[in-house]
Parts: structure tokens; C-alpha cells; sequence
């Protein structure tokens, strides 16, 4: 999850809704946002527990939401806007306190939940230095 550093906001939270949007911004594309509840926050601060989250369509670098499916438990990078974070691999689904996907660059990988905390507090370190 290299594009973890870039993101202002990492959420556990799983997909209840999946709707489409007018249009994505600067595209004026048809695209998809998706309601999720959120469980626990990894990075950054958010106070509530249901956001909407915008996914991509493709051209603007964005993950597309409608590749996610209802119901489950998700790792989501976001931006500032609450949109998937641009470029990278910005969600890893969440079972059982594993997470599987491509956690570390292009290659499938499951880890335990706590030790991507253990990153994730690495990152927040590092970034808080600078």
C-alpha cells in the first residue's frame, strides 16, 4: 500500500450502498459512489461513521468502487474529498484480521491486520518527522 503516504485518510469500513454519479469531477464521466460505514479509523480524522466515498472511471487514476462488493470489509485509502486516492492500489479487503490484495507493490500478499497497523504507525512516524 505504497500509495498509504499519499492519502489523508485510511478507514476499515465495509460498503453498504453503491450508487451512480452524475459525473466525476474534471471528466464530466458517468461514475459510481459508494455509501460506507466506517469502523475504525487508521489514518487520519474523521468523526462520523458513514461517508460517501467517489470512485474513478478509469482516465482520472482512480480505483473504479463498482470492482468492491456489498457487504464486506474493506482497508480504503482515501483523499481529502473522501475519493479513492489517486494512483496506486488503494483498498484491501479484510477477513478474518487478514487482509489480502497487492499490499506491497504489484504482487498479490496477505497479512495480518495488525501488522499492516504496525506500517501504517511507521508511516505516520516517519511523515510526522518531516
Amino acid at each position: 500500500m505504497k500509495t498509504l503516504k499519499f492519502s489523508e485518510y485510511a478507514v476499515i469500513g465495509q460498503l453498504v450502498e453503491i450508487t451512480e454519479t452524475d459525473s466525476v469531477p474534471l471528466f464530466g464521466k458517468v461514475g459510481v459512489k459508494g455509501r460506507f460505514k466506517i469502523q475504525q479509523v487508521l489514518k487520519g480524522k474523521i468523526e462520523t461513521s458513514d461517508i460517501e466515498v467517489v470512485g474513478g472511471v478509469s482516465i482520472d487514476c482512480r480505483e473504479d468502487l463498482s470492482n468492491l462488493k456489498l457487504n464486506t470489509d474493506y482497508v480504503i485509502l482515501l483523499d481529502y474529498d473522501f475519493g479513492l486516492s489517486v494512483c496506486g492500489y488503494t483498498y484491501l479487503p479484510l477477513e478474518n484480521g487478514v487482509v489480502h490484495g497487492r499490499i506491497n507493490k504489484k504482487k498479490e500478499q496477505i497479512m495480518p491486520l495488525d501488522e499492516l497497523f504496525r506500517k501504517i504507525e511507521r508511516k505516520k512516524t516517519v511523515v510526522n518527522k518531516l
